[in-house]
């Protein structure tokens, strides 16, 4: 459970659509015999700083395997927030509201984990609570150092003509010089109650950051491949 010098009340929320186009069944895909789905439940528990887990699908597969994980933890989704074009966001909120409204008290935060980050572990939901809590920011975000600077990008015109993405001397400055620079991964979200409801803009971020591995994102089979074999390398064979 959260600190007691930081009495926060979080809401932990799994977005687990039963759709996807680059792999199909995808949050039910098995990493060391378990279901994608699975293993988003147990880090979440094994967390202990998570006042209520909730996984929102409108898929019944996915739900049998996560009420067979822990009894009464699926929300189910409405159609609406099912299709291609829902957002991640818009389902959040809707754990949100309907939570609150059932619970009959407001909370603090919500944690948000997708089931395609595997590699994402117990430990990296703690640390990130514990940033949202000693932080105070509105959103503390998983990130991954970007595997290319932007510093050496360029943009391309009709023609070919190449165009420094950001002008300036750094598109010639070696990688050491340049400044630390990553990217969003997909592996925990931890935002306030008015971050969720509200979007401010701008809103405060802080990154918590996750190796290479930890940060891996399932989008497709060469995905799911490459993280089954570091989850085997952690775990051993399953």
């Amino acid at each position: 459970m959260p600190s007691p010098r930081h009495p926060l009340r979080i809401l932990g929320v799994v977005p687990a659509r039963g759709g996807s186009k680059g792999l199909p069944g995808k949050n039910l895909a098995p990493i060391g015999g378990l279901p994608l789905v699975v293993h988003a439940i147990r880090a979440a528990m094994e967390a202990r700083c998570i006042d209520t887990l909730v996984v929102s699908t409108e898929d019944p597969q996915i739900a049998a395997a996560a009420e067979a994980e822990v009894p009464g933890i699926v929300l189910d989704r409405p159609a609406e927030l099912a299709s291609d074009t829902a957002t991640t966001d818009a389902v959040v909120v809707d754990a949100l509201q309907r939570m609150e409204a059932r619970t009959g008290a407001p909370y603090t935060h919500v944690v948000v984990l997708q089931c395609t980050s595997p590699l994402r572990t117990a430990e990296h939901i703690k640390a990130g609570v514990a940033l949202a809590a000693s932080s105070g920011a509105d959103e503390v975000v998983a990130v991954t150092a970007a595997e290319f600077p932007p510093h050496w990008m360029f943009q391309m015109h009709q023609g070919g003509e190449l165009t420094p993405l950001i002008p300036g001397p750094l598109h010639r400055a070696r990688r050491q010089d340049l400044p630390q620079v990553v990217r969003p991964n997909g592996a925990l979200y931890v935002r306030t109650r008015a971050c969720v409801l509200q979007r401010p803009t701008p809103a405060r971020s802080v990154g918590l950051l996750l190796d290479a591995v930890s940060g891996i994102d399932i989008d497709d089979a060469g995905d799911l491949a490459e993280a089954a074999e570091h989850y085997e390398r952690r775990h051993g064979a399953q």
